[in-house]
């Protein structure tokens, strides 16, 4: 569990510092939680899907934010990876990833919902 809040923490913070990007909310937010198809991963400049061997491996990490309470649609920030393996943003994103994908998560799953 405190792995799992470590990735979710990681993201919240260097991505999105907005309040409810990265976590369920309760009430009214014009911003939506990030989904498991909000996640682009790039190596050597190519997309690589969910299910690819080399996820862990990528080069960097683009996160979709469609709607956010600024008014903003579809509004992309991207990560490089970096030497820190704790810190590394893209591999804490590869990491949430994995896990919805081992639990057969679909592509609108909340990135949450794997606590």
């Amino acid at each position: 569990m405190l792995i799992t809040f470590h990735q979710l923490f990681l993201l919240g913070f260097f991505y999105a510092m907005w309040s409810c990007e990265n976590f369920k909310m309760s009430g009214k937010w014009c911003t939506e939680p990030l989904c498991k198809h909000n996640f682009i991963f790039m190596k050597d400049h190519n997309i690589l899907q969910h299910n690819s061997p080399l996820l862990k491996q990528v080069d960097s990490l683009a996160l979709v934010f469609e709607y956010q309470k600024r008014d903003q649609h579809d509004k992309s920030i991207t990560q490089s990876k970096m030497d820190n393996p704790i810190l590394c943003l893209i591999q804490a994103g590869a990491a949430i990833i994995c896990c919805l994908q081992a639990m057969g998560a679909s592509d609108d799953t909340f990135i949450y919902k794997f606590v």
